[in-house]
C-alpha cells in the first residue's frame, strides 16, 4: 500500500475518532448539521409514502440478492474476471440487506402488537 493511501486512511480514522468524541461530548458536528438524506425530494415536490418508501427498500434488497447470486453462479462456473473476493463481499451485502429488513420486519409488528392492545 503506498504511504500516500496509508495517510488518508489515518487522516480519515482520526477525523471519525473526533467526530465518535464530539458526538460523546453532545456537540453536533457541522458537517452532519448541514447534510440531506439522500433520497431528500426536491422543493415543491411531495414526499412519498411509507409503503412505497418500504416496497422500494425490498425490491432494491431482492436486486442486490438476485445480483450476488447471479455473480456467485458465474463465478463457480469459472467466468473470467469475477474474484472469489467480490463475490463474497456482494453476498455479504445481500445478506446484511436481507437482515435490516428482517429487523425493520420485527419493528413494525412489534409496533403493530403495541397499538392493538392499548386501550381506547
Amino acid at each position: 500500500m503506498s504511504p500516500l493511501a496509508i495517510s488518508g486512511m489515518n487522516s480519515l480514522q482520526q477525523q471519525m475518532k473526533a467526530m465518535a468524541n464530539d458526538a460523546k461530548a453532545g456537540k453536533v458536528s457541522l458537517q452532519l448539521g448541514s447534510m440531506q438524506p439522500l433520497n431528500a425530494p426536491a422543493a415543491g415536490v411531495t414526499k412519498a409514502s411509507f409503503a412505497s418508501e418500504l416496497d422500494a427498500a425490498i425490491k432494491s434488497i431482492s436486486a442486490t440478492q438476485q445480483a450476488a447470486n447471479t455473480q456467485a453462479e458465474q463465478f463457480i462456473m469459472g467466468k473470467p474476471g469475477i474474484s472469489l473476493n467480490d463475490v463474497m463481499i456482494d453476498m455479504q451485502k445481500a445478506s446484511i440487506g436481507f437482515q435490516s429488513a428482517i429487523q425493520v420486519r420485527n419493528k413494525l409488528v412489534q409496533a403493530y402488537q403495541t397499538i392493538a392492545s392499548m386501550a381506547i
